[in-house]
């Protein structure tokens, strides 16, 4: 009858120390997985890719932060939603351009910036001085010269052979070629 004793009275204190422990953080716990299930829905922003080409060459500008210029190797990784885009370039008519980035999508941007000039040529027999709406550019023979698209006065000027003038007219994108014989 020695064997049975009372020894096993001492272990039970242990459970009830974890149930007390259990207690409290029951009541703790269900307050926080609503706000847990409320969070991740505007947490993650999905994230797409945007792919940018131009002809010719140009500075992109990706929601007026400068990304660089092409060509690019890699695509953009963007926020998903609307993003403006916007390309430069020193001689051609600027562009901008609103994409919509969607989640894990790629998007291709290829982008024909216009000219933004137009150009005259001029030949001259035997040369001349040339003026275009009264400022002196050059002395022939000469290139292109790059002239805001409308009216220009067009002026070949000869020390011997006196001034020829001209109204011509530019296009944008176009050549327009000019030319004169003083003699």
């Amino acid at each position: 009858g020695k064997e049975i004793e009372i020894p096993e009275a001492k272990p039970p204190p242990p459970p009830r120390i974890e149930r007390k422990i259990e207690k409290p953080s029951k009541p703790v716990q269900p307050p926080p997985p609503p706000e847990e299930e409320k969070k991740p829905q505007p947490t993650p922003p999905g994230y797409g890719w945007l792919k940018i080409t131009s002809t010719p060459w140009a500075y992109v500008f990706i929601d007026g932060k400068k990304a660089g210029e092409t060509p690019f190797g890699e695509p953009f990784k963007l926020k998903e939603g609307k993003h403006i885009i916007r390309f430069e370039n020193p001689s051609r008519e600027a562009v901008t351009e609103t994409v919509e980035i969607k989640k894990n999508d790629t998007l291709l941007l290829s982008v024909d910036l216009p000219e933004k000039y137009g150009y005259l040529i001029v030949k001259v027999k035997p040369w001349a001085e040339v003026y275009i709406d009264g400022e002196k550019i050059g002395v022939t023979p000469m290139g292109k010269i790059p002239l805001e698209p409308g009216k220009h006065t067009l002026e070949l000027r000869h020390p011997k052979y006196g001034t020829y003038k001209e109204e011509i007219e530019i296009e944008r994108g176009r050549r327009l070629e000019k030319h004169h014989s003083f003699y």
